[in-house]
């Protein structure tokens, strides 16, 4: 399953980066060059990230693991290890993360922090829906 979402994802970033690369060329403003450059590069070393996992498993029939979607796969998988009082614990706690971090993001005192905190704030939602889902 996990290798199977890193080829999507391969394939994705990959038309990001090319569609990207294209855009670069028509910028209209070093303000507008420099927020594609910047989502350029994103995409690119995501891209050699990935290779270097496709890479691995080529050589040695296993993955690395080293990519970030795997960190993903790994906490879902732990989460199916709870019992039912560890996850409505775990739901508590994420609503609590949750409720922290966008109050953090309504602040909005440290700009630099934005892209983070908007990262975690999503990586808790989806954990949540899965506890969620599995308290059904």
């Amino acid at each position: 399953m996990e290798l199977k979402a890193l080829v999507t994802d391969k394939f994705s970033s990959f038309y990001r980066y090319r569609d990207l690369h294209e855009k670069l060329f028509d910028c209209t403003s070093a303000e507008e060059c420099a927020d594609v450059a910047a989502a350029l590069l994103d995409n690119y070393h995501e891209n050699r990230m990935i290779y270097a996992e496709l890479e691995y498993y080529k050589k040695h029939g296993s993955l690395l693991g080293k990519h970030p979607v795997f960190d993903h796969y790994r906490k879902m998988k732990a989460l199916h290890n709870l019992t039912i009082k560890e996850l409505v614990l775990k739901q508590g706690k994420l609503q609590h993360n949750i409720w922290r971090i966008e109050s953090e993001i309504k602040r909005g005192d440290k700009p630099h922090l934005l892209e983070d905190r908007e990262r975690r704030l999503q990586e808790k939602k989806a954990e949540l829906a899965e506890v969620n889902r599995l308290l059904e």
